[in-house]
């Protein structure tokens, strides 16, 4: 909880609530953000906060009495998406996703001539593996920035 509160939302939630909300002119709110229920909770011990493994247990027994249906209360996290799909049909983050993938490969993490085909089956939608080539855009980018060369680091398969 603590990491969350340092870390996790003021980097990455909060801002993508912000951009988003911006983005599309919606004005919104961060009901659960007022300090005094943040100290409450960060006094709470896990047993209150959570029931077996389910989260916010507080919150859903706090608003079931107010005729909301089931579906609602017993509903799992939906966040949001990264719309990969439509940045992956963009004409010049093509150009940069093959820059990336495909200039000085040193062929020891993929087969290149295999990520062209499915980076050009994936623009023209005869495939849907725009999650597959982001992480191994973001694999080797992490490897580059770190300077780790694929040949010392052991892959196990």
């Amino acid at each position: 909880m603590y990491f969350q509160h340092q870390v996790t939302l003021p980097g990455d939630m909060l801002k993508k609530v912000d951009r988003m909300s911006m983005a599309y002119s919606i004005e919104t709110r961060i009901p659960f953000l007022d300090h005094r229920i943040v100290e409450l909770l960060f006094r709470a011990h896990k047993r209150i906060k959570m029931k077996g493994y389910t989260n916010k247990s507080i919150l859903r027994n706090a608003v079931a009495n107010h005729s909301l249906p089931n579906e609602i209360l017993t509903s799992s996290k939906k966040g949001f998406s990264v719309p990969l799909r439509d940045w992956f049909k963009e004409e010049d983050l093509d150009i940069k996703i093959k820059d990336i993938l495909l200039k000085n490969n040193d062929n020891s993490i993929y087969n290149s001539k295999e990520i062209e085909k499915l980076i050009n089956e994936n623009k023209e939608a005869k495939s849907d593996v725009e999650n597959f080539l982001w992480k191994v855009i973001v694999l080797r980018k992490w490897l580059h920035l770190r300077k780790i060369s694929l040949q010392t680091v052991p892959l196990v398969l």
